[in-house]
């Protein structure tokens, strides 16, 4: 598993702090984590979600870059999974717009690619990945990375 050295700065105070320990205090209280699952292949979503489902984690999923944006600031999920190679806008534009937004702007964000040389990786944590992994990526590489991301 590839791990980028950059951990987003803490959230300053206001709606991302607030998010955040929604975030958490859904968690503790028993609640279901949420993960967004963004990627162009609709076989690949189908069993990162169906993977997640059996691990009690509700799995929000689509194909393109618009609607995930719409999906994130709906359901605030706690984690974002997500390709670079998306049809119309790419993974990095949904990785910097959902940086941008208030809302979204401390939300992990894994990032499942075939780009995973050294300078990717660096373009990765310029944009505001939290964590790249290689694919092909197992539903269960993927999930050590969800977990790894929300402690």
């Amino acid at each position: 598993m590839n791990s980028l050295p950059w951990r987003p700065s803490p959230a300053p105070p206001g709606p991302q702090r607030r998010q955040r320990s929604g975030a958490r205090r859904r968690r503790r209280a028993g609640g279901p984590t949420t993960v967004l699952i963004v990627d162009s292949d609709d076989d690949t979503r189908a069993i990162y979600s169906t993977f997640l489902e059996h691990n009690r984690v509700r799995a929000l999923q689509t194909g393109d870059v618009s609607t995930a944006l719409q999906l994130a600031v709906q359901n605030r999920p706690d984690v974002v999974v997500c390709e670079i190679a998306l049809p119309r806008l790419c993974g990095e534009t949904l990785v910097a717009r959902l940086r941008s937004h208030p809302s979204t702007a401390a939300i992990p964000i894994v990032v499942v690619t075939s780009w995973v040389f050294p300078p990717d990786e660096v373009l990765g944590a310029a944009a505001g990945c939290t964590l790249m992994l290689p694919k092909p990526c197992s539903p269960t590489e993927l999930w050590r990375a969800i977990r790894a991301v929300l402690r």
